[in-house]
């Protein structure tokens, strides 16, 4: 008589592997929520800068290929794409928009050299991030994503 041979499944079998997916879930979404603000704010003012021939302002020509890729990164973790490098590409992505915001808004929103506003750092990126709930939200996203695939290099195996 034959013995049973183990099926492998890819439904989770423990409770690791649960949560694995759980955080691949929080990351994707979180990269989607990104990336959709950045191409939804990008898009409009790329396409009159490349019209008017201009590069008065560099985050369009930034946002723009940077929201496509984690896209891009996002479909392919739907097409079940399991890659460390994929996870932590989205993850400095998502990191450089924490940072840029960050000096965007310090360098009093374009200067090479923090400074230009009265308050101290941490007040200064609280006020702008309170002032637009775009940004709140897109910090939030960029913020848990950063985490969550953070998470994914070194639990997804």
């Amino acid at each position: 008589m034959d013995k049973p041979t183990a099926v492998r499944s890819s439904e989770p079998t423990t409770t690791e592997s649960a949560g694995v997916t759980v955080t691949r879930l929080v990351a994707g979404q979180a990269a989607f929520v990104a990336a959709t603000i950045h191409l939804w704010w990008g898009f409009p003012r790329l396409l009159a800068y490349l019209q008017a021939g201009s590069f008065a302002d560099p985050r369009p020509y930034l946002f723009v290929p940077s929201g496509l890729l984690l896209l891009g990164v996002v479909g392919a973790m739907l097409l079940g794409r399991r890659d460390r490098a994929l996870y932590a590409l989205a993850a400095a992505v998502l990191a450089a928009y924490v940072l840029g915001y960050a000096w965007w808004h310090l360098g009093d929103h374009g200067g090479l050299v923090p400074g230009g506003h009265a308050q101290g750092p941490l007040a200064t990126i609280l006020e702008h991030l309170l002032e637009e709930p775009r940004d709140f939200v897109s910090m939030f996203a960029e913020l848990v994503g950063v985490g969550a695939f953070a998470a994914l290099v070194g639990l997804d195996r």
